[in-house]
């Protein structure tokens, strides 16, 4: 783990722990993927632009059936992402990602 920050869920505490995020690595370029929370872009935009490759993966689920449990895994139904345009992978089909 890089960092934590304790907060609300907010652009304030996204921002200190994006910060963070900048102390706690090396000036070299590296690749950052997040869920889709909207307060990263900026935040990883105006901390971290200089040495990220920076995406979010937003997973979107389906409908529980009526035969599942409440705490039964959801299924993935399909996966939206974006790629900040600080991105340039040199692809021509766009940005690469990976969340491994």
């Amino acid at each position: 783990m890089l960092n934590i920050a304790i907060g609300k869920r907010n652009q304030t505490t996204t921002d200190v722990f994006v910060e963070g995020v900048r102390q706690a690595t090396a000036r070299g370029q590296f690749q950052l993927t997040s869920d889709g929370w909207q307060p990263y872009k900026s935040a990883v935009t105006t901390t971290l632009s200089d040495r990220v490759d920076f995406a979010q993966l937003i997973k979107v689920y389906r409908a529980p059936n009526k035969d599942e449990h409440r705490y039964s895994p959801a299924e993935v139904a399909a996966v939206a992402t974006w790629n900040s345009p600080l991105t340039d992978s040199g692809n021509e089909n766009g940005p690469i990602f990976s969340t491994v």
